[in-house]
């Protein structure tokens, strides 16, 4: 069973980059909610895709994980007042950090963010692509230069500053609202 990482990723820019993403890269809502697909950004070659255990190894090697993505939806449609897409989807054990590099290259005029949670760990990841010129593996920026992750704590400053950051809100502590519930 996976370890289930939660991705968040925020999308702007040109109307027609944003269009691109939403009528071309998103798997059927009706099936997923609007997942990523990562076979139409970048689709495994023919040749391995008929090994599974090699076509497994190339996922992990060019989209960061194993597995297309999955359990997604669209958070937030584009609009004047907020003109961000803003799609949430599972994957399996990784951030997808090749579908990100791949999905800037591939559509001119982009500019997203990801915030990347692993729910087994108290970890987080961050990214922030903006496609000015075209990107190489090098441009996908970590946000801190210590690590690449950074510990999922609802009261240390550093999380609520990156969180406030992101998402506009402060965090709230899930097993807060658990406790107020009971």
């Amino acid at each position: 069973m996976p370890n289930n990482m939660t991705n968040i990723v925020r999308i702007s820019g040109l109307d027609s980059a944003v269009d691109k993403i939403r009528s071309f890269y998103l798997i059927n809502e009706e099936e997923t909610g609007g997942a990523l697909d990562f076979e139409k950004i970048l689709p495994i070659p023919a040749d391995v895709a008929q090994d599974e255990s090699k076509a497994r190894e190339w996922c992990r090697c060019h989209w960061g994980d194993a597995r297309n993505s999955y359990w997604g939806r669209i958070v937030q449609e584009p609009t004047e007042q907020a003109p961000e897409l803003v799609i949430r989807f599972t994957t399996a054990w990784n951030e997808p950090d090749g579908i990100f590099e791949a999905l800037v290259n591939q559509v001119q005029g982009l500019s997203f963010s990801a915030f990347c949670i692993d729910e087994d760990s108290p970890t987080a990841t961050v990214f922030r692509l903006n496609d000015d010129d075209g990107h190489t593996e090098a441009d996908i920026q970590e946000a801190w230069i210590t690590a690449d992750e950074i510990e999922i704590d609802y009261t240390s400053e550093r999380f609520i500053a990156v969180y406030r950051e992101f998402f506009g809100v402060d965090p709230v502590d899930p097993r807060a609202e658990e406790q107020m519930a009971a």
